[in-house]
Formats: structure tokens, C-alpha cells, sequence
């Protein structure tokens, strides 16, 4: 399996961890001291990094830091996306946003690695080769 899909299906479970994480106790766990709510996502998010971790640590093979976060936002936000509809709060207000991170994030992520890496101008092109044409 290549690296790159073997880092997407490790940060989206892992996301899937994190959602519960951060929102679960809000409906599950409301009647319940901050307290024991903290302890339980806690214990919750303790699995998002299990998952998390190592899908970076493939990712990082392939692609650049940036790219991983983005990769990694793009998750969150089709995530938050998908449970607003589920849940009808303000899913339909959210698609267009959505839609144009996700567009902007396949742009990041198919830059290639050694031209986001830290040090680099950027993309290599040949001298006075305009990034338009």
C-alpha cells in the first residue's frame, strides 16, 4: 500500500478519535464533573495518537510537514463537515468553505516534497521561467 494512502487512512481514524475526544462528553458525559469528562477524553485521545504518530511518521516519507498538516486539517474539516450535516446544524452553510479548502489542499499536497522542505525558493523551475508558464 503506498505510503501516502496509508497516511490518509491513519489520520482519519485518528480524527475519528479526536472528534469523540473533543465532543463527545458535551452530549454523553453533561452531567458529569469537567473533571471526569477531562480524564475520559483523555483516555479517548490517548487512541487518536496511536493512530496519529505513526500515520505522520509514514506520511513524513513522502511528503513535507506542511503538507502532513494540511492533509491533517483537510481531514478535520471534511470531518466537522460531515458530522454538521449528520447533526443538520449548519451543514449546508459549510460546502462551499469546505469545498474550497479541500480544492486548495490537493494543490498543497501535490507540490512535490523537496520543494516545500525548509530551505528551499520553492518550486525548481529554469531561471526566468515565469510559475505561469
Amino acid at each position: 500500500m503506498p505510503a501516502s494512502l496509508q497516511t490518509l487512512i491513519l489520520l482519519t481514524l485518528s480524527n475519528v478519535f479526536m472528534t469523540f475526544a473533543w465532543y463527545a462528553h458535551l452530549k454523553d458525559m453533561n452531567n458529569q464533573p469537567w473533571i471526569v469528562a477531562a480524564f475520559a477524553s483523555w483516555g479517548i485521545a490517548l487512541f487518536e495518537y496511536l493512530l496519529q504518530v505513526p500515520g505522520n511518521r509514514v506520511g513524513y516519507t513522502v511528503m513535507s510537514l506542511p503538507q502532513l498538516k494540511i492533509m491533517q486539517e483537510v481531514i478535520a474539516l471534511y470531518g466537522v463537515h460531515s458530522v454538521c450535516r449528520a447533526l443538520h446544524e449548519g451543514g449546508a452553510e459549510m460546502g462551499f468553505p469546505v469545498g474550497v479548502t479541500v480544492s486548495g489542499g490537493r494543490g498543497v499536497l501535490h507540490v512535490s516534497r523537496d520543494a516545500v522542505r525548509p530551505g528551499s525558493s520553492g518550486i525548481r523551475r529554469p531561471v526566468g521561467e515565469s510559475c505561469l508558464s
